[in-house]
């Protein structure tokens, strides 16, 4: 039994143990599928980085634009830095993820089979804790 004087020490313990859990966005369909979509042309386009550059570059810049979209739309989306922070680290041009990987296949215009597959795997490994992360939230009750 909690003594009445003890009350505001447990209250305040319960806020800071309340307040250092993270709050994470609900499980959101659309976002699960957009990023299942990327995932998947993405992996298409990446096997095609043997081949020059310039082939493919409207396809890179619908990707990415794509990929850009779906950062902005877990950026405006409330307790979902997590996720956002995927975003941003899958799509950096200076990173060794999609955006790095593209900026590496214009600067070298076609890349080694052994390239591609390396970055493949790194690639769907992001893409898919993205998607771990979003289909493994709380879904929202329908009502």
């Amino acid at each position: 039994m909690i003594r009445k004087s003890k009350i505001p020490v447990v209250i305040f313990t319960l806020l800071i143990f309340i307040s250092c859990v993270p709050n994470i966005a609900d499980f959101d369909p659309v976002i699960y599928e957009k990023t299942v979509e990327l995932k998947v042309e993405s992996l298409v386009l990446i096997n095609c980085a043997t081949k020059p550059y310039n082939n493919y570059e409207k396809d890179i810049d619908r990707i990415m634009l794509e990929v850009e979209k779906a950062y902005e739309y877990s950026n405006g989306k409330p307790n979902n830095e997590i996720t956002t922070e995927m975003w941003k680290i899958l799509k950096d041009p200076e990173g060794n993820l999609l955006g790095g990987f593209f900026l590496h296949w214009e600067n070298k215009q076609t890349l080694s089979q052994t390239m591609v597959g390396n970055s493949k795997k790194l690639i769907a490994d992001a893409f898919d804790t993205i998607i771990g992360l979003e289909s493994g939230k709380i879904k929202p009750n329908k009502k």
